[in-house]
């Protein structure tokens, strides 16, 4: 259950950090007006969509963004209680060798 969770996790995250930027994007061209690309200005790609479509979008926009933030505040947490309450090596086996064994206290030092 625990992986099941933890790889589900993982690809609501991935997919909510696909979709976020790609809603960020879609608002910048739903406005109608110029906006800069790294510097280089783009005439409008569309005629502006109706102010409560715009809305609309917004709102999903900063929900997701939301639970972005939830869910990986979570994540780490989670990571966190694994590693240091219930004793299982997670952090120490994404750091170098050196860092993972002070985490887990080894080589004698306590």
């Amino acid at each position: 259950l625990n992986q099941i969770l933890a790889h589900s996790g993982h690809g609501v995250m991935y997919l909510l950090m696909l979709i976020i930027p790609l809603l960020g994007v879609t608002l910048v061209v739903i406005r109608g007006m110029p906006f800069n690309v790294f510097g280089i200005s783009i005439e409008p790609l569309m005629n502006p969509l109706v102010k409560a479509t715009r809305h609309n979008i917004k709102q999903v926009h900063e929900y997701l963004a939301h639970t972005l933030i939830i869910l990986v505040s979570m994540h780490a947490l989670v990571a966190l209680l694994h590693q240091f309450v219930l004793g299982h090596p997670i952090l120490s086996r994404m750091l170098p060798e050196k860092l993972a064994n002070i985490i887990e206290n080894k080589n004698g030092k306590k």
